[in-house]
């Protein structure tokens, strides 16, 4: 790999994130490796955005700028597959930024481990605090496409592979030739592209550095009840299960999906938190849902050697129906992103 003609992509989907962009678009166009397209994605805003967005593509020539009907976070992540020309995409959300270092240290890997993908740590930026998420000293590298690296992943690995899109870099050829997209899902839509592309690859790296900065803005947070929004988590949680039928995996792993189908429960007891009126209502609505046979049989069958200490303790929680608690561990949890 001639490492000075490596170019890299990157994709921003942006819709009406005007107040983050600078930020943004600042973070990516100051990288130290210069060799970049950086592929930015009106994916139909509202609030000026698509307007900032040629204002920067003014300023660099590396920026291109694509205008769309809103389709989502998924159909303009796709947008951007279909025009990126480099060697390797990188995603960013439009609220986040990146180090300056990122698009150099991840060429170092690539060209040290020839891999299929690199993934970086993050930081978790909330409004007074940062820190970062799942550090680790050891060198981690992983054999993919094959049923040993998804019970990993599943399992007590999960926070170090992670199911996000934007912690990794993949390679443009790897996903063209396999015609790897995102679905376009409303919830889960980057862990069916990383499912399929692990299937898809031989190895992942991983870089034991914070190179990506994950902002929980407040008005990214759920505050309104939205019906659609549970059917979304059900077709997520239905869709880790098909992808393992259709590989005939399933039976190996089933155990090991549960685990990773409690992260949906998590998810939505934080939304049913967020939502919720007040704590009676909040009570109410947990006691409900952990009764649920659709989520029930689910996360009743989790393996818990698989699981951390925070899912162990969710999962006790979850079993016992312990609607009080559990309420207790959501307010914890909002306290700390604030």
């Amino acid at each position: 790999m001639n490492a000075e003609n490596i170019c890299f992509s990157i994709g921003i989907p942006v819709y009406n994130k005007k107040k983050y962009l600078d930020r943004c678009i600042s973070s990516v166009c100051g990288q130290t490796y210069k060799n970049l397209e950086i592929i930015l994605v009106d994916d139909g805003s509202t609030d000026g955005s698509g307007a900032m967005l040629d204002e920067w593509a003014l300023r660099d020539e590396r920026i291109a700028v694509i205008h769309q009907e809103n389709g989502g976070a998924a159909v303009a992540r796709n947008t951007a597959i279909d025009h990126a020309k480099g060697d390797f995409i990188v995603f960013i959300d439009a609220d986040d930024f990146v180090d300056e270092r990122l698009c150099e240290l991840v060429l170092q890997k690539f060209c040290e481990t020839n891999s299929d993908c690199i993934l970086y740590e993050h930081y978790i930026v909330a409004e007074k605090d940062k820190w970062i998420c799942a550090h680790s000293e050891q060198q981690l590298s992983w054999e993919t496409g094959n049923a040993d690296f998804y019970k990993r992943l599943f399992g007590r690995e999960l926070a170090l592979i992670g199911t996000s899109a934007w912690t990794k870099v993949f390679r443009t050829t790897l996903i063209r030739e396999r015609n790897i997209r995102f679905p376009t899902q409303k919830v889960g839509e980057d862990m069916q592209f990383c499912l399929i592309y692990a299937w898809e690859s031989k190895r992942w790296d991983r870089i034991n550095k914070p190179l990506y900065y994950y902002c929980q803005n407040a008005d990214s947070v759920m505050h309104d009840y939205n019906p659609a929004f549970e059917n979304e988590i059900r077709i997520q949680m239905e869709s880790v299960e098909r992808f393992a039928r259709e590989r005939g995996i399933f039976a190996e792993l089933e155990s090991a999906i549960c685990c990773v189908q409690l992260r949906d429960c998590l998810t939505m007891c934080k939304y049913i938190y967020m939502t919720s009126r007040n704590m009676r209502d909040t009570i109410g609505k947990l006691k409900k849902f952990t009764g649920e046979s659709f989520y029930r049989s689910r996360f009743l069958g989790a393996d818990r050697k698989l699981l951390n200490m925070k899912y162990k303790v969710f999962h006790t929680l979850l079993v016992h129906r312990q609607a009080y608690l559990l309420t207790a561990m959501m307010h914890f949890y909002f306290r700390r992103y604030q």
